[in-house]
């Protein structure tokens, strides 16, 4: 009777050694799946910085958009560092990454915007010097006639003059 008790504890201890496995295994995996979308997670923050970089170097002359971008920049920095080290920080990086996103969206509207702003003024600046250019054929034209004016009235004079003598 007493190896039947035994028997009966072994196989129970035996049962409980394979649940704790198998939790175990489950754990493992869960840890395996939290590490690659850790991975995943950072490799995207970081091509978010890679993006962030690029858009800086053509806002460079934005001065109060720059000072929003290196701000955003150092908070993406601060957090893809910190991903490596916990799962909470993997969160935050990936709001930061949408956060970022939506000032690139906005920014490219933004430049979308200044290119037209752009264009319409090379295209006022073209018009000007059309204009320029035909104030300039009128002020010759104008000073052709003051300078066949100027001969007419030195003809009069002339004529004026030789009428006198006789």
């Amino acid at each position: 009777m007493l190896k039947l008790f035994n028997q009966k504890q072994l196989s129970a201890l035996k049962q409980e050694l394979s649940e704790t496995k198998t939790e175990l295994e489950a754990k493992t995996e869960q840890i395996r799946t939290l590490q690659e979308t850790n991975n995943e997670l950072s490799q995207k923050a970081e091509d978010a910085l890679r993006e962030l970089r690029l858009q800086q170097q053509l806002l460079v002359n934005f001065n109060t958009l720059s000072d929003s971008f290196s701000e955003l920049q150092h908070s993406m920095m601060h957090a893809a560092s910190n991903m490596r080290e916990e799962k909470t920080n993997a969160i935050r990086s990936s709001e930061i990454s949408t956060q970022a996103i939506a000032s690139v969206e906005v920014m490219n509207d933004e430049i979308e915007s200044v290119g037209e702003i752009s264009k319409e003024s090379s295209e006022s600046v073209d018009k000007l010097a059309t204009i320029a250019g035909n104030i300039s054929n009128f002020v010759s034209i104008i000073q052709g006639i003051s300078e066949q004016t100027n001969l007419l009235a030195l003809n009069a004079a002339i004529e004026a003059a030789r009428a006198g003598d006789m």
